[in-house]
């Protein structure tokens, strides 16, 4: 009897990358924040100031660096594919955590979830949950009352600028692979530091 393939934990692949990358820029990333008792999800909350720097910006994607939240909910999708159950998931780590810093003096604008999809999801199911392409490639917002905060990110379809590449490591695309590949070559990938440099390195290969 052959032996399974190895279980691998892109979730937690994914917010070690951000961890890594943001934590020097004055920005917390836990995956270990559960909000629902069962589900993690990734939480990036910006530790001084009211808005992102332009310094942090550079390493935010579209979507979440014109965020006006500091602090965002991450839904990453890395193998399953967008699905009913994905969109009620987003809904609801959005009201529990709203819940949750109820008590606080943290205002409602400071809080946005993110719905980041490595596969590109069907036409059929966008236009089923009322989303809509922005300006932004890759970036959409829905017309749907509870959906209308919560954006959704294809990462095969954003743009290739720098700001993109580090999360498009993760489509699932080779083209949009490739393409995040380059542009962070051409940034220079040995600016990078440590862990960091390891973990994209061993990424692009």
């Amino acid at each position: 009897m052959s032996e399974s393939a190895p279980y691998t934990k892109w979730h937690t692949i994914f917010a070690t990358m951000l961890r890594e990358l943001l934590t020097p820029l004055q920005i917390k990333v836990l995956d270990e924040f559960t909000v629902t008792g069962e589900v993690d999800i990734i939480l990036i909350q910006l530790l001084k100031g009211e808005q992102w720097t332009e310094e942090q910006r550079q390493y935010l994607p579209d979507g979440l660096r014109d965020s006006r939240a500091t602090h965002l909910l991450l839904e990453f999708k890395y193998t399953q594919s967008l699905e009913e159950a994905s969109f009620r998931q987003a809904i609801a780590y959005d009201m529990l955590y709203r819940q949750l810093q109820s008590n606080r003096d943290l205002p409602q604008e400071a809080i946005q979830t993110f719905i980041i999809s490595a596969k590109t999801s069907q036409a059929e199911t966008l236009s089923k949950f009322g989303y809509q392409p922005t300006e932004q490639t890759g970036v959409y917002i829905s017309q749907e009352l509870f959906l209308q905060n919560i954006p959704l990110l294809l990462l095969n379809e954003l743009s290739n600028e720098q700001h993109n590449a580090f999360v498009k490591l993760f489509a699932s695309r080779r083209r949009a692979k490739l393409a995040a590949m380059e542009s962070l070559r051409v940034w220079g990938l040995r600016q990078l530091k440590g862990k960091l440099f390891w973990l994209i390195k061993g990424l692009l290969n």
